[in-house]
């Protein structure tokens, strides 16, 4: 199968790109034929098909002035050169289907157009909420996406069963949904946990997570699939994170993690409490739970045979 992996970023920019990178590495090793399309940036990765890149638009909150404004908000709509350049990679590399990962905003609407042009099948992946919940700016773009986008995507695939959920609620066809989580690769052995708590935010520290037995993550309680909770399960860590979004297929409480309500202060600070009081004993079996469960539900092998039944079903459509 000769595949063609999307996204903005061709370096690890977090979330999105960095299963970006991992489907393209795990599907080479797998024997498939990938080609990967993005934006040139200087901190990309080696590729042979850097060429097709599509120079970096700015985003819309930048400086601009009010004609480069312009510009920036009409290339998320279409843009000559995102056409020009995908049409041109698709042509020489003849791909079978296209897996977006995240291509909104910046990279431009036209790749989704320039590929159902060219009769390219889409799955896409929903890393974010984009299709939910747009912010302002992007109101408008949630409308054109809408009348021209969505109904082109053959499958999308959500890597928990909550953004599966919202996605239907929302009116989207609930036989166009796959739940896929992201891989996430366990480390051979972890660190014993220390007695420090750590309050994650999106930019930790990684040494100080490494020393830490708690880790408390953001109030967000409509996360998809957070890979700093992946993160610190992987390494041995115990994860308090607020109840609610893609975090209750991550953590069972009092099993595998402890889980607390974000609006209410006092409940983290007990919730943070009863995991410092843990046993030892106690500890390890939570510790060795919430490991497990990422074995089971995030291993690299159950993703690519998974992510392929989809592509072969998207061809089949």
């Amino acid at each position: 199968m000769r595949i063609l992996q999307i996204d903005k970023y061709f370096y690890d920019h977090g979330g999105s790109s960095r299963v970006f990178l991992d489907t393209i590495e795990g599907f080479r090793a797998r024997g498939e034929e990938v080609a990967e399309f993005a934006m040139q940036d200087p901190r990309n990765k080696s590729s042979v098909f850097a060429r097709y890149f599509t120079p970096a638009a700015p985003e819309l909150e930048s400086d601009l002035s009010k004609v480069d404004l312009f510009k920036a908000f009409k290339h998320r709509f279409f843009s000559g050169e995102v056409d020009r350049r995908l049409s041109a990679l698709v042509a020489d590399f003849r791909p079978d289907l296209a897996h977006i990962h995240n291509a909104y905003g910046q990279a431009s609407a036209s790749v989704f157009l320039t590929l159902n042009q060219l009769r390219v099948p889409i799955v896409l992946t929903l890393h974010d909420p984009f299709p939910l919940c747009p912010n302002p700016v992007e109101k408008l773009e949630e409308y054109y996406y809408g009348l021209r986008i969505w109904k082109h995507i053959r499958l999308f695939i959500c890597p928990s069963e909550f953004m599966a959920k919202k996605m239907v609620e929302a009116g989207f066809p609930k036989e166009k949904m796959r739940v896929i989580r992201n891989p996430f690769p366990l480390p051979a052995h972890c660190p014993p946990p220390g007695t420090e708590v750590v309050y994650l935010e999106k930019s930790h520290d990684k040494k100080d997570l490494n020393k830490a037995k708690v880790v408390v993550v953001p109030a967000n309680c409509h996360e998809n699939c957070s890979f700093d909770i992946l993160e610190a399960q992987s390494q041995g860590r115990i994860v308090v994170a607020p109840r609610g979004g893609g975090h209750l297929e991550f953590i069972i409480d009092g099993e595998s993690g402890f889980l607390y309500r974000a609006d209410e202060p006092e409940s983290l600070a007990a919730t943070v409490q009863k995991a410092l009081s843990l046993t030892d004993e106690k500890a390890s079996k939570i510790i060795e739970r919430s490991r497990q469960l990422v074995l089971r539900d995030h291993n690299l092998d159950q993703y690519f045979r998974l992510l392929r039944e989809v592509y072969e079903e998207a061809l089949r459509h």
